[in-house]
């Protein structure tokens, strides 16, 4: 099994930032811990599209899990909305993708325990550039709201980034005993 996990943004491209928390930085972090789990695998191959804080494009992005011919692809971010109240994590698959709702159904149950928040569903989306033109199931976790002020106190902490890594690494496992 081939799964490229995807930490969004990278370099100048912070993705969502407050209180001088960067998405890039916590999605990085979380996966990397989450690809350090799977270095002795036989089984499975992690790939990561980048393993520090430089800028890949989401073209590249794709072009490297198609190129790579990974099984699944598994993109990591944090969300935002303006109103600042919004909390819980939510999974996006390709809209129309059986493949990408069964993983989405699989990694649900783990998601939900990301942060003690409110679960905001499985939702599709034919907009999210990385779930359109990767040619494998995908999903995109938004593990939580980076501007909620909540949420971000708990995404600083290193044993929060572990625990979330490690309901990561669970998921993958099951995927792996499952072969979805």
């Amino acid at each position: 099994m081939r799964i490229v996990l995807d930490p969004g943004h990278g370099g100048k491209k912070v993705g969502a930032s407050y209180y001088g928390l960067h998405e890039k930085d916590v999605v990085l972090d979380i996966a990397l811990k989450v690809h350090d789990k799977f270095i002795e695998k036989q089984d499975v191959w992690i790939a990561l599209t980048r393993m520090s804080d430089i800028h890949v494009s989401l073209r590249n992005r794709c072009i490297m899990a198609n190129a790579l011919m990974a099984t699944h692809f598994i993109s990591l971010h944090c969300n935002a909305c303006r109103s600042h109240k919004v909390s819980g994590a939510e999974i996006f698959h390709y809209k129309g993708s059986k493949r990408g709702r069964q993983l989405a159904e699989l990694f649900e149950p783990y998601v939900r325990k990301f942060l003690d928040q409110p679960f905001r569903g499985i939702k599709e989306s034919d907009r999210l550039y990385v779930l359109k033109h990767t040619e494998m199931p995908a999903i995109l976790i938004e593990i939580g709201f980076i501007d909620h002020k909540e949420t971000n106190e708990l995404l600083r902490k290193e044993e929060v980034r572990q625990h979330i890594a490690d309901l990561i690494v669970e998921a993958l496992n099951e995927l792996i005993k499952k072969k979805i």
